[in-house]
């Protein structure tokens, strides 16, 4: 009996751990890889978002590929656990280099941004479609198929939670003020457990369930898919899932700068929302003060009138006489300023409070 929760186990455990590592690449593609290229790599936003829209496109295109390769593999380890073995080390290397900064011009980095994106999207494909495939191979138990899932979510979720705590710490600790290096070191890390762990799930995974039919084709799936009224309905919510999650993951990184930015003649530059109504508040002046350029990637604003949702991302203090006739009022502490993601500093977060 211990021998076989012992076997049970090892092969949840092994399954589930494929899904931790495909998160630690996928959620530093997803939390930091628009605010590297833009704000460590210096690429312009708008080919940065050609670019990911292009790969996102490719991408779909390479998962329906993928599935029939699965459907025509035939091996002593079976059918998709040999995908695991082949694309763990390349998946890790990728990970890595596309978080490495080339000493290129702007037009040589966007390229190696793109290819390496998208290689890198592919590879993801190569292990992670064989990885959600495999589970009706592993046993013809419901029960345990529940198990299996239900290990695979709770590994998966603690290598998106690794990945969300410990990413701007570690590019702090390990850059030491340098982001470029930061990053890179932080990749190598999840790079190398990435491709570790995917080694772990080929190891310990079994496919003992062997299901026979007839060679599948790109023409035969479609044909079959074409008439298949529900998986439509179900694409569709994918489609829509994903769009919405790509825009909100990657919009504020592109937008809230150029929101918060205003380029003056003098080289300067000012930060303000103009969301202000200047006839509702006519004592307030029409231009924010000026400060020094800070890259940002989201904001955590707070206004003093935020409750009437007109914001200028200008704090000013009080002024006038008290009761007393005291004349001015000592200036109050700022009650609101701007969250930064800092990768400089402990805990990646600084806040940035405005001044006159």
């Amino acid at each position: 009996m211990a021998e076989t929760t012992f076997t049970l186990w090892r092969q949840r455990l092994g399954y589930g751990i494929a899904d931790l590592s495909c998160n630690l690449v996928w959620q530093m593609i997803s939390l930091y890889l628009m605010f590297f290229y833009t704000d460590v790599m210096g690429l312009p936003a708008y080919y940065v978002g050609l670019m990911f829209l292009v790969t996102r496109l490719v991408d779909g295109v390479a998962d329906v590929l993928m599935g029939l390769v699965i459907d025509n593999t035939t091996t002593r380890w079976g059918r998709c656990r040999p995908w695991l073995l082949i694309g763990a080390l390349p998946f890790g290397l990728l990970c890595i280099l596309a978080f490495y900064v080339p000493d290129f011009g702007t037009t040589g980095k966007l390229l190696y941004a793109f290819v390496t994106y998208l290689c890198l999207s592919f590879l993801y494909t190569l292990v992670n479609i064989p990885f959600c495939a495999m589970l009706p191979f592993l046993t013809s138990d419901s029960a345990e198929r529940t198990t299996l899932s239900a290990v695979r979510i709770l590994l998966g979720s603690l290598g998106a939670t690794i990945v969300a705590v410990a990413t701007l710490p570690l590019v702090g600790m390990l850059g030491k003020g340098n982001q470029q290096q930061g990053f890179l070191y932080t990749a190598v890390i999840f790079g190398v457990l990435a491709a570790f762990f995917l080694l772990v799930s080929f190891r310990n995974v079994e496919e003992k369930i062997t299901l026979t039919g007839e060679r599948m084709t790109l023409k035969r799936a479609w044909i079959s898919l074409r008439a298949n009224r529900p998986w439509w309905v179900f694409a569709s919510n994918i489609f829509l899932m994903w769009g919405a999650f790509f825009f909100q993951t990657g919009g504020p990184g592109v937008l809230l700068p150029l929101l918060r930015r205003e380029y003056r003649a003098d080289g300067g530059y000012r930060r303000d929302l103009h969301l202000r109504s200047p006839a509702r508040h006519p004592h307030r002046p029409a231009a924010g003060p000026t400060h020094e350029k800070t890259s940002c990637l989201s904001g955590g604003q707070r206004g003093q009138s935020a409750r009437d949702g007109d914001y200028d991302g200008v704090w000013r203090p009080r002024s006038g006489t008290d009761r007393r006739g005291r004349d001015p009022l000592p200036r109050r502490r700022p009650t609101h300023g701007y969250l930064f993601l800092d990768a400089g500093r402990p805990g990646g977060l600084r806040r940035v409070e405005n001044r006159d």
